[in-house]
């Protein structure tokens, strides 16, 4: 009796997590698809002015459907640092607004930290160009799964580490990403190209469109936090004196959003 109690209740759990959390990916070991081949593997190196490529080598292989990516820097590139890390596009994910991931893997000490990070696209701009396009939402977790918003609808996750120590090797065992069925992007999210919004150190900078109807302006942090929000007509320059870091700005006019990342200095 006990045990058929144990087994409802468990029945039930899993009805109630598989009707609000929808597998979006599944990878690695244990599963039919390889993180070396399904994910993308990538090495990003920023070298100084004195440093060049060739003191850089690195190789990724599979193992039993791991990713095991390994990195060497010479004695004289110690100011070179080295990023390596896999990506996944999910274009389904831009459409949630919540989701959370699991990871296993192998990070040695000598290797340094794990970072989540989410891009809004299937290219992640090259960090050697002094630039990159995606954004870090956790750090130094495994095993356990990590929340996080998706607000601006990205649709890659991208998990990288530093080098900090060579030679190094990460293994990257086992990817599942799920999204809250129950949090999703509205229908009426769609960009409305004409607006010009840009950041510049505390402040903001709103362009409308020809069309003066009045504006929504909200801005919110990566925590999923209205920090502000104030109806406007017609250009604006918005002093914003919150932390540094990256928020989402997003403007609501006729019932159409616009959807902005920016960066407060």
């Amino acid at each position: 009796m006990k045990h058929a109690i144990s087994t409802c209740l468990l029945l039930l759990l899993s009805f109630y997590s598989s009707s609000q959390w929808k597998t979006l990916y599944e990878g690695g070991i244990g599963t039919p698809l390889s993180l070396r081949y399904d994910c993308s593997p990538t090495f990003m190196f920023s070298p100084d002015q004195s440093s060049n490529q060739s003191i850089v080598s690195f190789n990724v292989v599979d193992n039993q459907n791991a990713s095991v990516m390994s990195a060497y820097l010479s004695p004289f590139s110690s100011q070179c640092e080295l990023k390596a890390g896999i990506y996944k596009y999910l274009p389904e994910m831009g459409q949630y607004t919540s989701l959370r991931i699991y990871l296993d893997l192998e990070l040695p000490d000598s290797v340094g930290t794990i970072y989540y990070a989410t891009a809004p696209d299937s290219t992640l701009t090259n960090p050697n160009t002094g630039a990159n396009n995606w954004t870090d939402f956790a750090s130094n977790i495994s095993s356990t799964p990590i929340y996080f918003s998706n607000l601006n609808g990205n649709q890659t996750i991208f998990l990288y580490t530093l080098f900090n120590i060579s030679p190094g090797n990460v293994t990257y065992k086992y990817l599942h990403i799920e999204a809250d069925t129950t949090q999703m992007l509205s229908v009426s999210n769609k960009i409305n190209a004409e607006f010009d919004v840009f950041s510049f150190g505390k402040k903001l900078s709103v362009k409308p469109p020809i069309d003066q109807t009045n504006y929504t302006i909200q801005l919110i942090d990566f925590s999923g936090n209205c920090v502000y929000q104030n109806q406007f007509a017609g250009d604006q320059e918005l002093p914003l004196n919150y932390s540094a870091g990256f928020y989402l700005v997003v403007i609501t006019q006729n019932n159409i959003t616009y959807r902005k990342k920016i960066y407060l200095e």
